[in-house]
């Protein structure tokens, strides 16, 4: 890899750490660490959010590669594009357990 290669590798890091910096898309993310992959209307339900801002903001993860949505019948299922963003989220979230 070239050190040019390596400067756009790491302003998609930065962009991928901002994109994770809030903690809206923090919530879904769990959520789906937890059971896999939810309808939207599900994730509603239980971020008790308004449609519109859930989907502002599985926007916002679908565009940055964090999560994929596919359509069955008249619902939208989404869950984590891969076990990278899983690994990633749980280590994560892990370390902010951690004692100090």
């Amino acid at each position: 890899m070239s050190y040019q290669d390596d400067m756009q590798s790491l302003e998609r890091t930065a962009q991928l750490f901002k994109v994770l910096g809030d903690q809206t898309r923090l919530k879904i993310l769990y959520l789906l660490s937890k059971r896999g992959s939810l309808k939207v209307e599900d994730i509603i339900y239980e971020l008790g959010m308004e449609q519109s801002a859930v989907s502002h903001q599985l926007s916002k993860l679908r565009k940055n590669h964090i999560v994929k949505g596919q359509k069955m019948g008249k619902y939208v299922v989404y869950q984590m594009v891969d076990e990278h963003v899983r690994h990633m989220f749980e280590l994560a979230l892990a370390h902010s357990q951690e004692e100090e």
